[in-house]
């Protein structure tokens, strides 16, 4: 039973890593762009960019999913780009109501 155990997590391992990468790439090919949700119309190109570059999307796609990775492991989920509040406060919030 122990053998079975530890091969079933040996192969959780890659699938989630998987899952991880492919919900990182659906994110990212949607179109639009985070910055367009909270910025002011009326905003500069330089504005604008400078946001960017403060959020790493200006970084190559492997090099934010890298960074990405690295927080969800040290448990730094990052902040929300519609609320902009830390999401592990808004996942933790909504929890709440479905434990019984």
């Amino acid at each position: 039973m122990v053998p079975y155990i530890v091969r079933r997590l040996l192969i959780a391992i890659p699938v989630l890593f998987g899952v991880t990468i492919v919900n990182f790439l659906i994110i990212n090919m949607a179109p639009g762009n985070p910055v367009d949700m909270y910025i002011d119309p009326n905003s500069t190109p330089e504005q604008i960019e400078l946001r960017k570059e403060q959020l790493g999307l200006n970084d190559p796609i492997w090099v934010q999913y890298f960074r990405w990775l690295t927080n969800m492991f040290q448990g730094n989920l990052g902040y929300s780009y519609s609320t902009y509040e830390p999401v592990q406060e808004i996942i933790l919030e909504r929890m709440g109501p479905t434990f019984p």
